[in-house]
């Protein structure tokens, strides 16, 4: 006969219940950098750095590595991200991982609208290699906001699921987006401190998604009947 008193939390829902908490707190002093750092793009008190950075770049460009990087480039887009977005998401429910692809297929949504939002509100002008071909704002980086948030989140996912270990987790979730930042620095489309806040960004709303996560995880598991 079940007791009429709920048991006390196990030592392993307490322990989810501080890493939730932990991670909540490590997104938000995320995203207060993130503003310090916006405002200091606003003030102008990077450019000497950025400008510093583009002219080493473009001293040692190679054709076959411009031809590279754009390669690489066009799988980080906003609609590749969509698409991988998608992908995964239908793949983690096909797995039953449906908590994990629930997380995930909110990602890009918020991704998404955050940085544009950002990008607005700040209207830092682009490279002036990138002026001719691209007109929207610079600050931050979509590319690299979208790859971060996108790739740290899906890997922080598969560990937790035990689909991946957590060895090439970190490497793939940390490689992939250093990748696509160093992409868009090279092709003159961005600034470095543009690919550094979509960094920034990218990681907190990582850290955002991997707490609600571990939150509906921790809530699963005190309800769950012990059999």
């Amino acid at each position: 006969m079940a007791s009429p008193h709920p048991a006390p939390p196990s030592r392993w829902t307490r322990l989810l219940a501080a890493y939730w908490i932990l991670l909540i707190a490590a997104s938000l002093g995320l995203l207060l950098v993130f503003s310090k750092f916006a405002s200091e793009v606003v003030e102008g008190e990077v450019t000497g750095f950025d400008e510093g950075l583009r002219a080493w770049v473009l001293r040692h460009r190679s054709p076959d590595s411009t031809r590279a990087f754009g390669v690489l480039t066009l799988f980080a887009s906003l609609q590749a991200s969509l698409l991988f977005a998608a992908a995964a998401g239908a793949w983690l429910w096909i797995r039953k991982r449906r908590l994990g692809a629930a997380i995930f297929a909110a990602t890009p949504v918020l991704t998404t609208v955050l940085f544009v939002a950002v990008k607005q509100l700040v209207a830092r002008q682009r490279p002036p290699g990138a002026t001719a071909i691209l007109s929207s704002f610079s600050f931050p980086s979509g590319h690299m906001t979208s790859a971060t948030g996108l790739w740290v989140t899906l890997m922080y996912l598969l560990w937790r699921e035990q689909l991946i270990p957590w060895v090439p987790a970190i490497l793939i979730g940390a490689g992939w987006p250093l990748l696509v930042g160093l992409s868009r620095v090279y092709l003159d489309v961005h600034w470095a401190s543009d690919v550094g806040a979509g960094w920034i960004l990218g990681v907190g709303l990582a850290l955002a998604s991997a707490a609600v996560y571990e939150r509906w995880r921790a809530r699963r598991s005190v309800h769950s009947p012990v059999k």
